[in-house]
């Protein structure tokens, strides 16, 4: 009897665009009744895939939508701290819309939340099975550096955001080491520009060479090469998303790109289904 693989849904990161992500679980949570093995998140999809996971995609949707365009969260006037990661979990995640902590346990849908190590460059998922608090799981993988720049202390090593130094291929590469054979993949960081990729290059010479070696991997995706005989994998790059760059916080962009994210999820609905459904032995 042939073995039955895991279904995975992957959300590589990309700041505030991934309110996209958040919009697209809350389709599949509140509509099309489908729900996969477990759910990978980078970066602010970390946050995405631990409150989907614990069934609260009401509460993400109010994170989303009307929590975050304010300037409690991102000022640029405030440029030691321009995206205020520490509000985020301490006052929204924490007091305005808490996680059920009990539910968020990772079943029966399991969550990963991707990190990097800040001294050597290295990442790491985090899972419930982990026993950290969520809360500071999810700041840490919201931790974008230059933006935020704190570093995150987890079981002692400095952590920060966990879409640095990771490519989607990778985040592909750890679902299929878990089980999963069925992969929804959600792209929501742009190509690497000329202007990004020599700003990034720069900000890279005052870090470790660890974390150096980490943005030179990070930089080589230059295209989407996903290459895995006998997975399946449904691949989502949306375009033209209204969330026009990393720190655009205003509320209508956000509601709007949360909504193309829930469409995308009903358009594809009947992909979905059959990739979600168990293939029969």
């Amino acid at each position: 009897m042939a073995t039955v693989g895991k279904a995975a849904i992957v959300l590589e990161g990309g700041a505030l665009r991934s309110a996209h992500g958040g919009g697209f679980l809350h389709a599949l949570h509140t509509e099309l009744g489908i729900a996969p093995d477990m759910v990978i998140g980078s970066s602010a999809d970390g946050g995405n895939a631990i409150y989907y996971s614990a069934g609260q995609t009401e509460q993400l949707k109010r994170i989303w939508t009307v929590h975050l365009s304010t300037w409690r969260f991102i000022a640029l006037w405030r440029f030691w701290r321009v995206i205020n990661v520490d509000y985020l979990v301490d006052v929204v995640l924490k007091k305005y819309e808490p996680l059920d902590l009990a539910r968020a346990k990772g079943d029966p849908i399991a969550w990963f939340a991707s990190v990097t190590d800040f001294d050597s460059g290295s990442y790491r998922y985090i899972s419930a099975r982990d026993g950290l608090d969520p809360f500071e799981v999810m700041r840490a993988s919201a931790a974008m550096p230059v933006l935020f720049r704190g570093k995150i202390r987890l079981n002692g090593r400095r952590y920060i955001d966990g879409d640095v130094g990771v490519t989607l291929e990778d985040h592909v590469r750890f679902a299929i080491a878990q089980g999963a054979d069925r992969l929804v993949l959600l792209r929501h960081n742009p190509y690497w520009s000329r202007t990004s990729r020599f700003l990034t290059e720069l900000w890279a010479r005052s870090l470790s060479p660890g974390l150096r070696r980490a943005l030179e991997h990070d930089m080589s995706e230059d295209a989407v090469r996903l290459k895995f005989p006998g997975i399946k994998i449904i691949l989502l790059m949306p375009r033209d998303l209204p969330v026009r760059n990393p720190i655009d916080n205003r509320k209508a962009h956000l509601l709007a790109t949360w909504d193309r994210g829930y469409a995308d999820a009903l358009a594809l609905k009947d992909e979905l289904r059959e990739l979600f459904s168990p293939p029969s032995t």
